[in-house]
Parts: C-alpha cells; sequence; structure tokens
C-alpha cells in the first residue's frame, strides 16, 4: 500500500515593485521600507542609482522613495528628533550634472522621464542651476549648475527613459538632450532552504498554501516577514523557512535596491511507492 510524505514543497515568488502581481498592501510595502531606512540612517548617506551613457560618462543620479526615506530618517537622526520623519510617500528625485570643465560648463535645463510608448512620468517641481540641496534631498550639496526634478513615482521601471536636455549641443552640431535608458535587474535566489512540514502535523490531503510578504534587502537577506494569508501552523513554518533564504537583489543601472515581494509556497501530499 503506497504511503504518503510532504514533497519539497512548491514555490511560486511575484515581485511586486514593477510586476504588481500579488501586490501586498500599500501600507505594508511602505512600512517595510520605511523600517529598512530608519535602520540605515545610522550608517551614513545613501549612495544614489548612477545615470550614464553607454559610453560610461555620468550624467546625473536619481533618488527613489526608499533612498528619500533613509535621507528623512537619517536627518531625524541627526537632529535627535523625537518624531518619526515625515512620510516620503511615492516621489523620486533626478539630478541631472552640468557637463564639461570649469572654464566650460555645459548646464542642465530640463529632466523628464518617459514609460515605455513615450508616456511622461509625472513631474512634480524641479529646480536648475542651484547649488541649494533640493528639500528631499536633506544633507545632500549638490554640484554647481545642476538641476533636481521631482517626479510622482516610486521608482524607475524597466525600459524607461531619463531625457536631460542641456544649453548646449551635448556634440559638435549634434542633439542637446541625452536620453539614458534604465536598466532594471530582477532579484534571484542563491540560497534556497526546502520547507518542511510542520512538527507533528499530519499530511495534508489537499495542499496547503500559504502567502508570505517579505522585503528583499539591499544585501539579498529576506527581511520583515509576514503572513499574507494560510493556516496558521503551515504559516509559522513557511515564515522560518522565507527567513532562511537569500538572493541576489534587484538592481537599477547596477545599484541594489529593496523590493518588496510576495512568496507563495505550496505543501503538498505525494505517495510513495516502497
Amino acid at each position: 500500500m503506497p504511503s504518503l510524505r510532504p514533497s519539497a514543497a512548491a514555490l511560486a515568488v511575484a515581485v511586486s515593485l514593477w510586476s504588481g502581481q500579488a501586490a501586498p498592501p500599500q501600507d505594508s510595502r511602505d512600512a517595510g521600507l520605511a523600517r529598512l531606512a530608519a535602520e540605515m540612517a545610522s550608517g551614513g548617506e545613501p549612495t544614489p542609482i548612477p545615470l550614464k551613457s553607454a559610453a560610461g560618462t555620468p550624467y546625473g543620479v536619481v533618488y527613489d522613495q526608499f533612498r528619500l526615506m533613509w535621507l528623512a530618517a537619517r536627518s531625524a537622526s541627526a537632529a535627535a528628533s523625537p518624531l518619526e520623519p515625515a512620510p516620503v510617500g511615492a516621489k523620486l528625485v533626478i539630478v541631472a550634472y552640468a557637463l564639461g570643465d570649469r572654464d566650460r560648463m555645459n548646464a542642465p535645463q530640463d529632466i523628464q522621464v518617459f514609460h515605455p510608448g513615450r508616456q511622461p512620468a509625472a513631474r512634480l517641481a524641479q529646480h536648475c542651476g542651484t547649488r541649494e540641496p533640493d528639500a528631499l534631498l536633506p544633507g545632500v550639496t549638490l554640484p554647481p549648475l545642476t538641476c533636481a526634478a521631482t517626479f510622482q513615482t516610486a521608482n524607475l521601471h524597466e525600459n524607461d527613459v531619463v531625457e536631460m536636455t542641456y544649453a548646449d549641443p551635448l556634440t559638435s552640431g549634434g542633439s542637446r538632450t541625452a536620453a539614458l535608458p534604465v536598466a532594471i535587474a530582477m532579484p534571484r535566489k542563491t540560497h534556497h532552504v526546502e520547507p518542511v512540514m510542520p512538527p507533528g502535523e499530519p499530511v495534508p490531503n489537499t495542499p496547503i498554501v500559504v502567502r508570505i510578504g517579505a522585503l528583499i534587502d539591499l544585501d539579498g537577506a529576506v527581511r520583515f516577514p509576514y503572513v499574507v494569508s494560510g493556516p496558521d501552523v503551515f504559516a509559522r513554518q513557511a515564515l522560518i523557512t522565507v527567513e532562511q533564504w537569500r538572493f541576489e537583489p534587484a538592481r537599477v543601472n547596477g545599484a541594489p535596491i529593496p523590493v518588496t515581494s510576495t512568496f507563495t509556497v505550496t505543501y503538498e501530499a505525494k505517495p510513495r511507492h516502497d
């Protein structure tokens, strides 16, 4: 007579930051980012996401929602504020640098972000030609003749293009606009631990599905996991398992970013023929 044993749990991962699949509640996502930003606040200033041409010319940088949270938490910590820093919201700041040398600087005049299909991102504000930090960049000193633009989106997306327009042509007789594509790399699992049946729990007659929400941080660790759905006893075991996984973190233009993800762990029973 065949006996039953739990199979290695089936796993499906939906990264919600770009795909929108199996996304956790917005407050859970932002809460995880805020907790991680508060942890990072004592470790110095965040490294922004670079914006470079195909030839490697640096045109500027991006501070996404998480990096803005990091700056806000760092500013509040430096001020010894007993209050939580004000929510950043779904915003990012793009900084365009002046090009050239000290004797002849080509200053940026405009910044735009275009989604696939040339749909422009909503721009909230833009300030050019000032050395003062942008209001959303506390503690960051911008270079001379910088442009800083704030957009109503939390992150750059796959196939976005950032366009920076300058006062003078970028090459002799060429265009004044640089089009900088955005390269996204999704998380990739580097260490897997197989889920196991909860101790003392009978093998289920039908599959048991548990959904776990969590943050994959800048080092690829699974942080702040929480149960989205599933029976309590299996959910507790799934939490223990998911916390042990490790990933190559998500990256934008090579810079690591935290990603809110949903992991679906399915406990199944299958026949074993002795």
